[in-house]
């Protein structure tokens, strides 16, 4: 993690943007022909200067929008970004790891199924770029985060939008048994994640939103936990809609989260969560952080005029 950012966005077309040469730049990865488009980006990097990102490519346009057609995977090598392979078609909301090769979650179904008619199965496949496996990871599942442990096996958060599974709240497994899941103590039905990170202990590290009736709003909200037990969800701060998280190397939670008036960021590094304003304005949007082998918190958050990015101090 050498502090060099990399981003991936999208609009329509798949775009990677970094600043390794000293200066941002932007190149364009994917753009879709054919009335079609591109999106859902997930990007990683690994330490050896691994960098791929993985995408759902979507149907054009209709009288009920558009809908998930496949889910590709690019790397980045000497050559620039390499044609997309299709890990598999009718599948979406891909999330990607790298550690020693590739590991990726997405769900496969019709995005569009809103009567609940199918399942929406969960996978995981694994391996060198061009020789993934694949398996079932979960029979019913979407909304995929992945992260890997210590030991380099996956860990996966996922919600059952549907209900499929006997159980509420979201779902985590740490990929024992098959990917035998649990669900998250304290949480519950319509329960959204919005971060996923393992710690140096194995550690889980989950951020969430849960709608509020009296603010007419969600709430972001912050637990941990592992098989040793889980702790009580807590709002890191009561104005947060949505948020992502990040983990350091001394196991301090980052936190970066839209409020009705901006984006802000939390940390517990000195041990209680303490918060500031990055960005004052109502038309913040979405927000990604990591942080790099200094342990300096990087962010980027979009707004109506663009795409911000801002890194941190490192202890």
């Amino acid at each position: 993690m050498s502090g060099r950012a990399h981003v991936a966005a999208s609009t329509d077309r798949i775009f990677h943007l970094t600043n390794a040469e000293g200066s941002w730049q932007r190149d364009l990865v994917a753009a879709a022909t054919d009335g079609g488009a591109f999106g859902e980006p997930s990007i990683a990097t690994d330490a050896d200067g691994s960098l791929a990102i993985a995408f759902t490519r979507f149907s054009p346009e209709s009288e009920l929008g558009r809908f998930p057609e496949a889910v590709l995977l690019t790397r980045h090598g000497s050559g620039g970004w390499s044609s997309p392979l299709t890990v598999r078609e009718v599948a979406w909301g891909p999330a990607l790891a790298l550690r020693a090769g590739v590991h990726l979650a997405y769900s496969e179904g019709w995005h569009g199924d809103v009567a609940c008619e199918e399942e929406l199965a969960l996978h995981y496949a694994t391996g060198p770029f061009d020789s993934l496996t694949d398996e079932v990871a979960s029979p019913a599942a979407d909304r995929a985060f992945i992260a890997i442990a210590q030991d380099g096996t996956p860990r996966l958060l996922f919600i059952d939008s549907c209900r499929f599974l006997a159980g509420d709240g979201l779902w985590y497994s740490d990929g024992s048994n098959n990917f035998l899941a649990e669900t998250v103590p304290g949480t519950k039905d319509g329960d959204v994640p919005t971060g996923f990170a393992i710690d140096s202990s194995d550690v889980a590290h989950i951020t969430f939103t849960r709608w509020n009736d009296t603010r007419a709003t969600d709430d972001l909200y912050y637990t941990s936990g592992s098989a040793a037990g889980w702790g009580d969800p807590v709002t890191p701060m009561t104005s947060l809609r949505t948020g992502a998280l990040a983990i350091d190397s001394r196991g301090a939670v980052h936190i970066v989260g839209a409020a009705d008036d901006g984006i802000v960021y939390v940390t517990n590094r000195s041990g209680a969560f303490i918060s500031e304003y990055l960005w004052r304005s109502s038309d913040s949007g979405r927000v990604v952080i990591a942080v790099d082998g200094s342990d300096r918190p990087h962010v980027v958050f979009a707004t109506d005029s663009g795409l911000w990015y801002s890194v941190g101090q490192g202890y």
